[in-house]
């Protein structure tokens, strides 16, 4: 099993962000950096918290959980092996740790969250991020997160992570890019058309394109922030009864053939 990955709802902001740059939407403004007082602080909270609040989590948790144990079964011959005789024991290990990956995934999230707000206040005035958060909790808005849930299964980083390997700049822009794309393919003519005059009437919009360039950095830190001692044993711990409990189930049968 991975050992230091938080792969749900942490790339939600970049691949929404992503998706919003659609062919609808081509035409960027000049960037607008304003610093921002203590006082207009709270815009940059309410655009991320209207992005997080459109994610489903336990969607975006089977979309990890189903690549995570594709990648469990086909990491070596001998798990390939097991997979064959006892159907199933990558999914059930997956399925097992899954309490883990959203409670890890949950802390490390806050943790980095000044980090995040710090690359919305690089891109967008306070006005800016308002009215981001205003179309994330739009019909649109909500819909386009509805389908970061669904297709963000970050199977570059795993692939990463049980190799013992840190996740990379490279693997964050895969997964992201993927999915943005299947993202935008949710959309139907109506939903383009509606987003090219949201941009025009909003143009801050359209700035979502700079941050998705410029959050990568931070999303491959948060991948790679590490597990607690106490998160570490819970997953042996998890892993262990997974492995026994699906074993049992085929001693009676046998394996499978």
């Amino acid at each position: 099993m991975p050992r230091h990955r938080s792969f749900i709802i942490a790339p939600a902001l970049l691949i929404a962000a992503a998706a919003t740059h659609s062919p609808a939407a081509s035409t960027s403004p000049e960037p607008v950096r304003a610093a921002a007082t203590a006082a207009e602080e709270p815009a940059y909270g309410a655009l991320y918290d209207a992005i997080l609040s459109g994610v489903d989590k336990e969607k975006s948790l089977d979309q990890i959980c189903a690549a995570m144990a594709q990648q469990i079964v086909t990491a070596s011959p001998a798990m390939i092996e097991v997979e064959s005789a006892f159907p199933g024991f990558g999914l059930a290990l997956a399925q097992a740790v899954r309490p883990v990956l959203a409670s890890q995934s949950d802390r490390v999230r806050l943790e980095y969250r000044p980090r995040v707000i710090a690359v919305l206040k690089q891109e967008l005035t306070p006005s800016e991020a308002l009215d981001i958060a205003v179309f994330y909790r739009s019909r649109l808005g909500r819909k386009m997160l509805n389908g970061v849930s669904q297709t963000y299964n970050g199977k570059a980083a795993i692939a990463s992570g049980l190799d013992g390997r840190e996740v990379s700049d490279a693997d964050v822009r895969a997964d992201l890019s993927v999915a943005a794309r299947q993202t935008v393919s949710t959309m139907n003519a109506q939903d383009l058309a509606e987003m090219g005059r949201l941009t025009r009437q909003k143009p801050a919009l359209l700035k979502m394109r700079a941050i998705s360039q410029a959050m990568p950095p931070v999303l491959v830190a948060i991948q790679n922030a590490p597990l607690t001692p106490a998160e570490e044993a819970e997953i042996d711990r998890l892993v262990g009864i997974a492995a026994t409990v699906h074993f049992a189930k085929f001693q009676k049968a046998g394996p499978a053939t």
